[in-house]
């Protein structure tokens, strides 16, 4: 705990910047509070306060100067933002209420009103065409292509009559029709006639369309790369599928890639939907910087005709970076120095090769104990998904990564040597239509441990379960799959207050080598577990489920929860499964009460964690609160509560009481609350966060509710990290 002082010199300065006070002038006040009221029962889809603060301009802060202007634009913004959602007859009125001689609270009674109905709807189109793109006989078909179209009216009975509804629909026939060759036409071409006169529930609405456009097809489409002028071009022209290709020799990229990520073909339609899906699909590149696209009518050809340029300006194409970082762990000092380099084109296809060395060196007291070690790692990333038998030009619904990783590890102590060979091959990928899911398939992953030298006199003194668990040559030969949804990527959830994230994780290894291994009768070590060349062969299941959210209260201010089960079990060829394999409990992203590893398994006494190898359990639970709360454009408090533990699979004796039992495990799950305070530079967030353990299932108290039976210190759990910890 020797940097608690410094911890509280951090919070001191941190209190001092967010208390200093404001001079006020004769007359000013400071805006302490900032209330919506609604002046009539609020009907249940009529907007929340949330929903309307971000029409107030002016904020609630302890050093907001209260402004009658600000005030009086925000009572307009709120009334026109009502409106639009369809409250025609709503009024806003605003009140200031004293609090006291130096703070006000701005008030914003809001009447709604009652809204219009839609009780019938027709359509007048002049065009039979446009009719009938926009009524298609086969949607099914057209969803195909464009994914993200609808075809049924957005004015349906029932609905509420509002400006934002029929806005929502003018962009709803437009995006059809510019997805048919319309390339000039807009959604002021969209215009309505609404009759009120028969009441709130009776409004009749026609939608108008009696602009007749031509429509376009897509004549020629250049690609230039590194160039931005066309007579500025002085080496290779190339022509794919009708694209023509003119790039500098240096910047270079296949033009068979980028065939592939370009939706559309001399000849073909215009669309807007496939051009702007080839713009994320090109943005996507790691070899390109930045992207223009140039649309041009064609004034020679005879029928209405949009030429497209691409213009590209190429990434720095290598790149070498060094890094020198110190390291603290368990009161030992140590460093570790890394170089990299990075290619983002390596092969002229948009590959992007990383290859990075480190050193590293830990001083553990003396230097007969002090250790080292170094490593290379490797990693290609190709553009697309690199699947046999499959070509490269055609376009896919999914945008996805081929990856291949190679690394080697090198440790050396006094009492051991141990070399690590890791390898991967991974396929990433989502869909255009819902970016929100996202899929990473390992097909091959390949883990590799072996120790080289190993000191008799320190192996004897090493338990025989942890013998098993950390100091014997390891084979892992494993798939894994995980799945992803970002709500935020989710066009469909835009405006809900509602952020969600959820990731699932399946793994499995060694079924393949130990079905190998019995057919051919391989050798077994003194437990009856097959090896393969001397070397120990890993079986287990893994699966991880984890679920984040986050509801938003207004302004920056906001609630998030998590909970996260995960478990791996051994089975088959593995009764212990490596550290590095199984899972901890206690730290900056989990239980805060806790230091890191310091939780867990179960209500294993703390007198049996003699190291680092029993604070592991197979099964790990988390479950956490925060409220996030914005107090300086920069500065931001929370306020949290965590729960959870880990526990093993099976009983183990070294690990007494760390089984999970269904009778007991509820009375195992440890509790802290806390608070911290973020300092936000919009590109990353540092963060310090203190948690005071309530419920700690590990206690040598008389009560596992350990507060005024502990020492003070021993119930504070310090962290400083980067990034909210969910």
């Amino acid at each position: 705990m020797r940097f608690l002082p410094w911890v509280g010199v951090l919070c001191l300065t941190m209190l001092v910047g967010a208390c200093k006070s404001v001079r006020l002038q004769e007359g000013q006040h400071i805006l302490r509070a900032v209330k919506l009221n609604y002046l009539n029962p609020r009907e249940k889809e009529a907007p929340r306060s949330s929903d309307l603060l971000p029409y107030v301009s002016q904020k609630a802060g302890r050093r907001v100067i209260y402004n009658a202007s600000e005030a009086e634009y925000s009572q307009s913004a709120l009334a026109t933002a009502l409106y639009n959602m369809g409250y025609l007859s709503a009024h806003v009125r605003h009140s200031v209420d004293t609090l006291n001689h130096k703070h006000v609270r701005s008030r914003y009674d809001i009447d709604l009103g009652l809204p219009y109905r839609i009780s019938n709807h027709s359509e007048e189109i002049a065009d039979p065409i446009i009719h009938s793109l926009l009524h298609p006989s086969d949607s099914l078909l057209q969803k195909q292509d464009f994914p993200t179209e609808r075809y049924a009216t957005l004015l349906d009975s029932g609905a509420r009559l509002s400006p934002d509804l029929l806005q929502a629909e003018r962009k709803r026939i437009t995006q059809i029709l510019r997805n048919r060759g319309y390339w000039t036409f807009r959604e002021d071409f969209v215009r309505f006639a609404v009759d009120t006169l028969g009441g709130l529930d009776d409004a009749w609405v026609r939608t108008r369309i009696d602009t007749t456009t031509q429509i376009y097809k897509v004549g020629q489409i250049r690609f230039f790369q590194g160039v931005m002028r066309s007579d500025s071009i002085r080496d290779a022209v190339q022509r794919v599928e009708g694209i023509t290709f003119l790039s500098e020799g240096q910047h270079h990229i296949r033009p068979n890639l980028l065939v592939s990520k370009i939706w559309l073909r001399p000849g073909g339609l215009y669309a807007q939907d496939l051009l702007s899906r080839s713009v994320s699909a090109l943005s996507d590149l790691s070899a390109i910087r930045t992207l223009n696209v140039n649309q041009r009518i064609d004034s020679t050809a005879k029928t209405p005709t949009i030429n497209l340029d691409f213009y590209t300006q190429p990434e720095k194409s290598k790149e070498l970076t060094t890094d020198i970082v110190g390291t603290h762990s368990g009161g030992n000092l140590g460093t570790i120095a890394s170089l990299s380099f990075l290619h983002n084109n390596i092969f002229g296809g948009a590959e992007r090769l990383r290859v990075s060395a480190n050193v590293g060196y830990e001083e553990l007291g003396t230097a007969s104990s002090n250790h080292l070690s170094y490593g290379v790692e490797a990693a290609l990333r190709l553009p697309s998904l690199m699947i046999p038998f499959r070509g490269e030009r055609r376009q896919r619904p999914t945008k996805g990564t081929t990856e291949f990783t190679l690394s080697y590890n090198y440790l050396t102590r006094p009492e051991f040597r141990r070399n690590v060979f890791s390898s991967s091959l991974a396929y990433s990928w989502s869909q255009y239509r819902y970016p929100a899911f996202r899929y990473v398939f390992k097909p091959l992953e390949i883990d590799y441990m072996r120790f080289g030298y190993m000191d008799e006199s320190f192996i004897a003194t090493v338990p025989e379960y942890d013998r098993m668990l950390n100091y014997r040559n390891q084979l892992a030969v494993s798939m894994s799959l995980m799945f992803s949804y970002n709500s935020s990527l989710d066009v469909r959830r835009h405006s809900s207050p509602f952020l969600h994230n959820v990731r699932v994780y399946l793994q499995t290894a060694g079924n393949l080598l130990t079905a190998w291994s019995a057919l051919v009768k391989a050798p077994q070590d003194n437990f009856g577990a097959y090896m393969f060349n001397g070397t120990n062969i890993v079986q287990f299941f893994k699966g991880e489920l984890d679920y984040s959210g986050l509801y938003r209260l207004g302004g920056k201010n906001a609630l998030a929860y998590r909970a996260s089960l995960a478990t791996v079990v051994p089975y088959g060829n593995s009764r212990f499964l490596p550290v590095d394999l199984r899972y901890f409990s206690g730290g900056a992203s989990s239980l805060r009460g806790w230091r890191v590893r310091d939780l867990g398994p179960g209500s294993m006494s703390r007198s049996l964690g003699t190291s680092i190898f029993h604070q592991v359990g197979d099964i790990r639970l988390d479950l956490s609160t925060e409220l996030r709360l914005r107090v300086l454009p920069s500065w931001e408090l929370a306020f949290f509560t965590d729960a959870g533990n880990i526990w093993t699979i099976r009983k183990y004796k070294e690990q007494a009481g760390g089984d999970f039992d269904f009778g007991r495990f509820y009375k195992e799950i440890a509790w802290n609350v806390g608070a911290g305070v973020r300092w936000d530079f919009d590109f990353f967030l540092l963060r310090l966060d203190a948690g005071l353990k309530l419920y700690d299932p590990q206690s040598e108290y008389s009560s596992r509710w350990v507060i005024g039976q502990a020492p003070f210190k021993d119930l504070i759990g310090v962290h400083f990290g980067i990034g909210y910890p969910f």
